[in-house]
């Protein structure tokens, strides 16, 4: 019997305490609306405690405040927004007696001078109608004896910091306390950019070159620290090549000739390496070349058509390429036909491998060697570009130059050899003009061709180029069809500037029937043979 009514008074009151824990979990205590702050050791702070009472069906009738010991109290400081309550202070216990309805708020506050560095605890008891309820509330006290600085986390190079990028990020670390900190970012001695209580950020749309960073900070006794300058290098340029041999489409008349090629390389950092590429493949590479004497490679080939570019990367890894140049390697013991074109040195991608190296005449049965060909050719015929989109890449003093094909027929009148086709590459340049124009408030670049003709359009003004081949004369803008007469039109949705013309609206005249009929027979003029039949299926 007693361990039964021992159960049952267990379980009463485990009920209790979790009915109890639902209610309290409505009263909410904050400081300075959270439940931390931080203080400064030996001074005068004010600490502002707020009830929220969210329970709906009681009221709190008191508070009490526990301090540290080591807080010293004010007299007479404290203060609630509440109209009336009652104060009393034994030890380091503060007590204010009260009316605080449900769901009703309110601030309770005091001030008290931390007399100790370190981390402390601010008990808050609540009493009401609803039962007793406890929450900690922390602080932390800073120790102002202690030595301020601030420091540089980030850039971490106490020298120089050499950066591929157009921005410069930072962070701060502090020791002791420091406020209004400001970090400045300088360039060509002069103050670019300030940023003020950031601790931590970055300064962006930089241009390459040098620049120096450094913050300072102000103690509770109102002296100024500062950090290290630090110097940032940025460098985002890749490096510039200049070929200067072989020349473009040069010719070498033996096998296995060695081609000695010449080049000059530029740029704001250290190159580490330079590579030469045949047919866009790597071929050889060599490391640190030269800066202001000319680097050279020097290769052996056999016969063939080559294609060669220089590839640079500097010591921030960016890559700078040069222009593609072409030369030919052959026997002219051997009957070939050579490409007879010439390609603009500063062509890019110029190489096309649809096109054979080199073709062997076929020579005709019976003939033999000592028949000599007499050939007669006839004109090339009209160029026909490739139309490539690497095309593009050549657009340059309001020229773009397409790269094609060239064909014609040579017949050997000597009877040595069968009818043969040379081919060649051609290049047609076209002539462009350009001009700035707004649309829709928008600035575009629009090429034209020598007949006025819009090529292209270019929005500029932003990160990433959109290049347009799909052109209408007419760009309209989106207030022409919000149903509102805004900006300038004329009328609602047209008119102005930026939205069509206004035209006067027709008005349909004729009757109901009239227009059906009218509907109809314009269908059977377009699909005659459906719409008698259609007719004839609904008979």
């Amino acid at each position: 019997m007693k361990k039964r009514e021992l159960s049952h008074k267990l379980s009463y009151i485990l009920v209790l305490f979790l009915l109890t824990k639902v209610v309290f979990a409505e009263v909410i205590v904050t400081i300075d609306n959270g439940t931390s702050i931080n203080a400064n050791e030996d001074t005068l702070h004010m600490f502002n405690i707020a009830i929220d009472n969210k329970n709906s069906n009681s009221v709190i009738s008191n508070i009490s405040i526990t301090i540290p010991f080591s807080f010293y109290f004010l007299n007479n400081s404290q203060g609630t927004d509440l109209r009336s309550y009652n104060f009393n202070k034994e030890g380091n216990v503060l007590q204010y007696s009260f009316y605080l309805d449900a769901l009703e708020k309110a601030n309770f506050w005091f001030d008290a001078t931390p007399l100790e560095p370190g981390n402390y605890i601010i008990t808050v008891t609540t009493a009401g109608s609803a039962g007793i309820f406890s929450s900690n509330l922390y602080v932390y006290v800073n120790d102002t004896n202690l030595s301020s600085n601030i420091y540089f986390k980030k850039p971490s190079d106490e020298n120089l910091d050499k950066k591929a990028r157009n921005y410069i990020q930072y962070k701060i670390t502090t020791t002791g306390y420091i406020s209004s900190v400001t970090v400045y970012l300088f360039a060509k001695n002069h103050t670019l950019r300030t940023f003020s209580n950031n601790y931590s950020g970055n300064f962006t749309n930089l241009e390459d070159g040098f620049y120096y960073i450094n913050a300072s900070g102000i103690s509770p006794d109102g002296n100024a620290h500062f950090t290290e300058t630090r110097k940032i290098f940025l460098d985002t340029t890749p490096p510039r090549i200049t070929l200067l041999q072989p020349v473009n489409s040069s010719n070498y008349t033996s096998a296995f000739q060695t081609v000695g090629f010449r080049y000059k390389v530029e740029d704001n950092s250290e190159i580490i390496e330079c590579s030469l590429l045949l047919n866009k493949i790597i071929n050889t590479t060599r490391t640190k070349p030269s800066l202001t004497a000319i680097n050279s490679f020097n290769i052996a080939f056999g016969h063939g058509r080559y294609l060669w570019q220089i590839r640079c990367t500097d010591s921030l890894l960016n890559k700078g390429f040069s222009s593609y140049r072409s030369f030919l390697v052959f026997d002219p013991s051997e009957p070939v036909v050579r490409r007879n074109g010439t390609t603009p040195s500063d062509l890019q991608d110029s190489f096309q491998e649809d096109i054979p190296d080199y073709t062997i005449d076929l020579r005709k049965p019976g003939s033999g060697a000592t028949c000599k060909p007499n050939w007669e050719c006839g004109k090339w015929e009209e160029c026909i570009p490739s139309y490539n989109i690497d095309d593009l890449k050549n657009i340059e003093n309001n020229k773009i130059v397409l790269q094609g094909e060239q064909r014609r027929v040579c017949v050997d009148k000597g009877d040595c050899y069968f009818v043969k086709e040379e081919k060649r590459f051609c290049f047609e340049e076209i002539i462009l003009s350009t001009q700035k124009v707004n649309k829709c408030f928008k600035d575009y670049l629009e090429f034209y061709d020598s007949n006025g003709v819009v090529l292209s359009r270019i929005e500029l003004n932003q990160d990433v180029i959109d290049i347009e081949f799909s052109l209408s004369d007419t760009i309209y803008c989106s207030h022409c069809y919000d149903s509102v007469k805004n900006f300038d039109e004329t009328e609602i949705d047209c008119g102005g500037e930026n939205c069509p013309e206004c035209k006067e609206k027709y008005i349909y005249k004729k009757t109901f029937k009239e227009i059906i009929k009218d509907i109809i027979s314009t269908l059977y003029n377009l699909f005659p043979n459906n719409i008698l039949l259609a007719i004839t299926y609904q008979k």
